[in-house]
């Protein structure tokens, strides 16, 4: 059986808490919608543009299609952690 401790070991985690900076990249989005997408490790969909809703919840954050082409690459590899949450890799709106 794996342990907590193993995983911790392995880098399987939360990212580090980063709000402000993903609300300069989308000025919509919520501390509860951030902590929502954080726990689900899909912070990507900040970067992506998607249209986010928290069940049971009036926060939301709204779809931005401006950033769904030129962040195709953050949508790629949406299932690497080291990829989406390098600011780099991103491509912002002016």
């Amino acid at each position: 059986m794996i342990t907590i401790e193993e995983k911790i070991k392995a880098g399987v985690g939360l990212a580090p808490y980063n709000f402000e900076l993903f609300h300069r990249f989308n000025p919509s989005l919520t501390k509860e919608v951030y902590n929502y997408l954080r726990g689900n490790k899909s912070e990507w969909k900040i970067i992506c543009g998607h249209e986010v809703r928290v069940l049971y919840s009036n926060h939301f954050l709204e779809a931005i299609s401006e950033l769904v082409i030129p962040n195709k690459d953050v949508y790629t590899n949406r299932y690497s952690a080291e990829y989406y949450l390098n600011p780099e890799n991103w491509s912002w709106m002016n």
